[in-house]
């Protein structure tokens, strides 16, 4: 593939940036400027191999953005999992100030509980995993059940068929 300056322009390309008239004017000329040299195989061949370049780089780049928003998903989870923390905190502060004593041993347990918490979320979430790695195998093991059963029948056609030939050949 050629650089991005000495890859020529399409015609088509050309009408996008130039006013209607000049466009129409310009495309004409081009094409009849390639199609008199004999070089419009070569461009459209560098078109393609610009256009397939610019599919691989547009490719890439989705790529990286798609590994960007799960990064982006899951800090933003992670800040609103420690927003949601600081609110309750902020609540239970608020009480104690307003006179609404909360008994230390209540917020230990609230504290231990969400840990709970937090580990059984953690373990649900590899359970589910673990679930789909099996529905996967699961479903691969079906397909081989399928085709040992395919290939079975195959067999005991075969079978049969060499038996009525072997009884053929001895009635002859």
């Amino acid at each position: 593939a050629l650089p991005d300056e000495e890859v020529p322009l399409a015609p088509w390309a050309v009408a996008r940036v130039l006013p209607t008239s000049e466009a129409r004017k310009t495309k004409r000329r081009s094409l009849s400027k390639t199609r008199a040299t004999g070089e419009e195989p070569k461009q459209l061949v560098q078109w393609a191999e610009h256009l397939h370049q610019e599919l691989q780089d547009l490719t890439q780049e989705r790529d990286g953005l798609v590994g960007q928003l799960a990064d982006a998903q899951a800090a933003t989870k992670k800040v609103q999992m420690e927003l949601e923390s600081l609110r309750w905190r902020s609540a239970q502060f608020e009480r104690v100030l307003c006179g609404d004593p909360v008994p230390m041993d209540a917020i230990g347990e609230n504290g231990d509980l969400r840990s709970q918490l937090k580990a059984y979320e953690a373990e649900v979430e590899e359970l589910r995993a673990e679930r789909g790695r099996l529905q996967t195998c699961h479903a691969r093991s079906q397909q081989i059940v399928q085709q040992l059963h395919k290939e079975r029948e195959e067999l005991r056609a075969q079978h049969r068929q060499i038996l009525e030939e072997h009884e053929h050949s001895k009635a002859n």
